[in-house]
């Protein structure tokens, strides 16, 4: 079964615009002439509230326990550790995000 690729972009004024526009097209021109289906959905954060609280209250927490450090320096150098920072410019703004190196992954909570 083949992936189905998700674009992200922005809704202004009844309008779309991709953040990555070159990707949006190439995909599209693969497609050849064919009927399509278009699903959009608001944008929702990667990581849900119970995500949230596993990553802060056992992964952060315990490494912050075994090394004196607070939870927000843990953070920090989990993130700078683990995570590749991008920096875009969108609309005039500056906008920053993390994304996971080399695929890495965290363990199941069930499993540690």
């Amino acid at each position: 079964m083949a992936l189905t690729p998700k674009f992200a972009g922005r809704v202004e004024n009844g309008r779309i615009t991709f953040h990555k526009p070159r990707e949006v097209s190439a995909y599209l021109s693969k497609l050849g002439d064919n009927e399509i289906e278009v699903s959009i959905e608001k944008w929702k954060d990667q990581r849900s509230m119970q995500q949230n609280r596993y990553y802060w209250s056992v992964v952060v927490k315990i490494i912050s326990n075994d090394t004196g450090n607070d939870p927000e320096t843990v953070h920090e150098f989990l993130k700078a550790k683990f995570l590749t920072k991008r920096e875009t410019i969108i609309k005039g703004e500056k906008q920053t995000t993390w994304a996971m190196q080399n695929g890495g992954a965290l363990p199941h909570p069930c499993k540690i």
